[in-house]
């Protein structure tokens, strides 16, 4: 069985978080994960553009352990194509990242939608941080994958605690709709987060993320395991639902 993080970041933030290449490598080695998706932080000096070039390179450096995810500020029209475009052309990525809480813009905004657009023209995987009042809930997210039918949108989180059934309803609704654990919550026995999606999208689309180093690898790792999944269906939550994705 692969398994793969779909959502991991290296870097430093503006915030204060950082996480080294090697860093990351050795938590991958500690708790047996073959891959992880990599995404910048917000750079303290919010050039997504330098910051998505240092991740490309890490990725050239490590290519058996590293998928490259390009990060954007959809704010930034022309520069948000450019990122786009480079991660296609140049690092041959696959999948783009929004963070609507940390740029400041709601998910459902016109400003986003170009970036979309160019998304779906490149096939591309739309990874979304969700569970944030106001501009980042799963009804907002929905609308670009009522509008977007063919590009798969991964909700960061699965909405988190305070959206977490909206999250679920809305993969129920819309087919390109996928959920990423990291941090979710209900992990007990009579109501487990990870059982109940399964029972809204499939097994098919629920996919294992850590969120790393703001989540304990380890411990998101841990709630797949006391979900008690058959085995098959662990094997597509913990890497084969990614794959497939990214071909």
């Amino acid at each position: 069985m692969t398994v793969v993080d779909a959502h991991a970041h290296i870097g430093r933030s503006i915030y204060g978080e950082t996480l080294a290449v090697d860093g990351l490598l050795r938590q991958m080695d500690q708790h047996g994960v073959d891959l992880s998706v990599v995404t910048p932080f917000t750079p303290p000096d919010l050039d997504f553009s330098s910051a998505n070039s240092e991740m490309a390179q890490a990725v050239r450096q490590h290519p058996d352990r590293l998928i490259g995810c390009i990060r954007i500020d959809p704010r930034m029209q022309a520069a948000s194509r450019d990122e786009i475009l480079r991660g296609v052309e140049s690092y041959g990525f696959r999948s783009v990242a929004l963070h609507p809480h940390e740029q400041g813009f709601a998910a459902n905004h016109p400003c986003v939608l170009p970036a979309i657009a160019l998304a779906d023209q490149h096939r591309l995987i739309v990874h979304i941080a969700t569970g944030y009042p106001v501009v980042s809930t799963p009804t907002q997210i929905a609308a670009l994958a009522r509008q977007f039918p063919h590009t798969p949108f991964v909700f960061g989180h699965m909405g988190a605690d305070a959206y977490f059934s909206d999250a679920i309803m809305v993969s129920a609704l819309f087919s390109n709709v996928y959920l990423e654990t990291a941090g979710h919550v209900l992990t007990g026995e009579a109501k487990n987060g990870l059982r109940l999606a399964i029972d809204a999208a499939g097994d098919d689309r629920v996919i294992f993320g850590s969120d790393s180093p703001y989540f304990d690898l380890g411990v998101e790792l841990k709630r797949v395991e006391v979900a008690r999944l058959p085995p098959e269906s662990q094997a597509r939550v913990l890497g084969d639902n990614l794959l497939r994705l990214l071909n």
